[in-house]
C-alpha cells in the first residue's frame, strides 16, 4: 500500500487544493453581484432583453422621462389611486408639450432627483415604501454634476405589489372570516 512517505505528499495537495477551493468561495462572494431588473421594466419596455446598457453613459431628458413615463404607469397598474393626480399630469405635460423639448440635452443629478421626488412622495403616501430616502429633501455640490442611466436606474428600482389585488385577497378574506362566524 502507500507507505507515509507517499501520503504526506498527497495531503499536502489535497490541503492547498482545500485552500484554493475555500479562497474562491470567498471570492466569489465578495465581488458585487448585479441586481436584477424590477420585473416591470421589461414589460414596460425600460430595458430590452439581449441589450446591454452603459450604467456609466450620461442619462438624456427624453431617456428620464421615458422612464418615469413607465415608472408611473406602473403606479397606475398596481397602486390603489393610482399614481396620482400630480404625476399623471407631468407625464402628460410631457407627451402633449414636445415643441420647445430638448429631450436629447443631458439630465444633472439634481434635476434627476427633482424628477423623482413626487415619485418617491406617492410611494410613501400609497404605503409603498416606508420612508423617503435621505436624498429627496438635501442639496448638494454634486446637484450640477451629470447624471449617468445608472443612477436613474437605481432610482427607479422599486418593485410594487399590485394593492388591488392584494385589496381584493384581503375582502375574500373577511368575507370567508365572516362566513365562518355565521355557522
Amino acid at each position: 500500500m502507500f507507505s507515509r512517505c507517499h501520503l504526506l505528499p498527497l495531503l499536502r495537495r489535497a490541503v492547498l487544493i482545500r485552500e484554493f477551493l475555500v479562497s474562491l468561495l470567498f471570492i466569489t462572494l465578495l465581488l458585487p453581484a448585479q441586481a436584477a431588473a424590477p420585473s416591470w421594466w421589461a414589460p414596460r419596455g425600460v430595458i430590452v432583453s439581449g441589450k446591454t446598457s452603459d450604467d456609466y453613459a450620461a442619462i438624456n431628458q427624453g431617456q428620464l422621462k421615458y422612464l418615469v413615463s413607465a415608472a408611473v404607469a406602473e403606479m397606475n397598474a398596481k397602486l390603489t389611486g393610482g399614481a396620482g393626480s400630480t404625476l399623471n399630469g407631468v407625464v402628460n405635460a410631457w407627451t402633449t408639450n414636445t415643441a420647445g423639448a430638448d429631450d436629447y440635452a443631458v439630465v444633472t443629478v439634481g434635476q434627476l432627483k427633482a424628477v423623482a421626488k413626487p415619485v418617491y412622495e406617492r410611494l410613501l403616501a400609497a404605503g409603498a415604501v416606508s420612508s423617503l430616502p435621505t436624498w429627496v429633501n438635501g442639496t448638494g455640490s454634486d446637484d450640477y454634476a451629470v447624471a449617468n442611466i445608472g443612477q436613474a436606474k437605481l432610482l427607479f428600482s422599486f418593485e410594487l405589489l399590485d394593492q388591488m389585488s392584494l385589496l381584493t385577497l384581503q375582502a375574500f378574506y373577511v368575507q370567508q372570516s365572516m362566513e365562518i362566524e355565521q355557522t
